[in-house]
């Protein structure tokens, strides 16, 4: 906020925009929603000893302690001591536990390893060969205790009719439970309480109440909820809301099957530059159906993929009201010019409180996980007019304010620009060993000369900061 000559960089809750002239540029790593008025680092994500031949695109546990992951070609159990699972798959599409085994979505295909408690689990494949291996395969376990998966143009339901016998393959049975319209191909399923939530490659939800049929018999299922996007990426249930990520321009909706609204707009915008003049571009990303979850705090945690490197592929946060921040920047960072994504999100791994999540960048694939270590902070301010062409504005000193002093590993760097073009200049860089456990501080700050002003954040350590003034 500027006035009377004192700008004041705060309400850090506001999350982030598309372009700094409408709010703040970039919030990442922080946590600002939890106490509003304050922004702390989150915890710091690494990347894990967890091995993997590409893209991490599902993770589970069972009740036994252990976890799976999968990628297109294998399956993992455990840390990287316990190697690789099974190996040779084609187009592995999703992994769920049920029935005491983990079952396996591969090209046409479902199999099966358990029983899960015997000690002696093995692999049973291609218990069912005839799924349309050229669509989305996702897997749900229904509440009903049956197991749904997307197949072309169907829902198939899936009911194990014999099984936890030790070396012999469980027997399952499979039916067309729902039949889309035609041109209607699956791309993501999820539970909708008692109804089977659907998404298709032309921007519908369809919304299932279980019983066999087809669309259009009455009180089978309802008329779709059709979306102005090109495609459903994701959907996630949680607490009576349907949350929808559709089209390629990072919309985020929230659905309760017959109607919908817009929640947010995941601001993937970036500033290039031609003839040495700035233009903005909306970059195009996509989804895989497994990267999406709700964290521990309540708020949807979204995974994206930058298909030509110039989004950023990060865990972005939204809460209900529709504030959206950078939470997690992977720990492989940014990339430039190459393929970026995230294949699933997972919490509580476990039962811990803990996030991991699957990505991949170029040719490198890994799992990251959050550790107790905090994360640095970056935070790029609105850019605020401050003066005019004829009367610019000078800010002769600089003041931030901490709701706890500085600890011994703490840092506070800012810097600042005067428009969306020039580099930051850094201003000064604070630290516990010059300053000592001070909560605030005021500082010469020799800004000359501004029509806009926009300031860079960086803090490493666990400042908790509450705002920055220039005057």
């Amino acid at each position: 906020m500027y006035k009377d000559g004192l700008l004041t960089i705060s309400k850090w809750y506001q999350g982030m925009t598309k372009h700094p002239i409408m709010g703040f540029g970039l919030i990442e790593n922080a946590e600002v929603f939890e106490n509003k008025g304050l922004v702390v680092p989150k915890k710091g994500l690494a990347t894990t000893s967890l091995i993997a031949d590409g893209l991490p695109l599902a993770y589970v546990q069972d009740i036994y302690g252990n976890f799976y992951y999968a990628t297109a070609t294998s399956i993992y159990k455990n840390t990287s001591s316990g190697g690789t699972l099974i190996t040779g798959l084609t187009l592995v599409r999703d992994i769920k536990v049920y029935k005491n085994y983990l079952w396996v979505r591969y090209g046409a295909n479902i199999g099966a390893y358990g029983p899960l408690d015997s000690g002696s689990a093995q692999w049973f494949p291609a218990l069912i060969t005839t799924f349309n291996a050229n669509y989305a395969g996702q897997l749900v376990v229904g509440q009903d205790d049956f197991l749904y998966t997307t197949n072309g143009n169907l829902i198939s339901k899936l009911e194990v009719t014999a099984s936890g016998t030790v070396g012999v393959a469980p027997t399952i049975i499979v039916n067309t439970a729902l039949d889309l319209p035609d041109g209607q191909y699956t791309t993501c399923i999820t539970e909708y309480g008692t109804k089977i939530a659907v998404g298709t490659d032309k921007g519908r939800v369809y919304t299932w109440n279980r019983q066999a049929g087809t669309l259009g018999n009455p009180g089978l299922a309802d008329l779709p909820v059709v979306f102005n996007e090109n495609a459903i990426y994701q959907l996630y249930s949680y607490q009576n809301r349907l949350y929808v990520t559709a089209g390629r321009n990072g919309n985020v909706y929230i659905s309760d099957g017959t109607n919908y609204r817009k929640l947010a707009t995941i601001p993937f915008t970036e500033r290039f530059e031609i003839n040495n003049q700035t233009a903005y571009i909306q970059p195009q990303v996509t989804y895989n159906p497994n990267a999406i979850a709700i964290s521990s705090k309540g708020n949807l945690l979204v995974g994206n993929v930058s298909t030509n490197g110039v989004a950023e592929s990060a865990v972005w946060e939204i809460t209900d009201s529709g504030e959206t921040i950078l939470a997690y920047k992977l720990a492989t960072g940014k990339t430039s010019g190459s393929a970026i994504g995230i294949g699933f999100i997972n919490i509580n791994p476990q039962g811990a409180d803990q996030l991991r999540v699957g990505w991949y960048k170029g040719a490198s694939d890994g799992i990251d996980e959050d550790t107790d270590t905090f994360a640095n902070i970056t935070i790029e301010s609105p850019l605020i007019r401050v003066g005019t062409y004829n009367k610019k504005k000078s800010f002769e000193h600089i003041e931030w304010t901490l709701a706890d002093t500085l600890a011994t590993s703490d840092q506070i760097a800012i810097s600042y620009r005067k428009n969306t073009s020039e580099t930051y200049t850094l201003i000064n860089t604070w630290t516990y060993a010059n300053l000592g456990d001070i909560a605030s501080f005021e500082d010469i700050a020799g800004i000359a000369d501004c029509e806009f002003i926009q300031l860079k954040v960086a803090t490493s350590g666990g400042v908790n900061l509450i705002d920055i003034t220039l005057r």
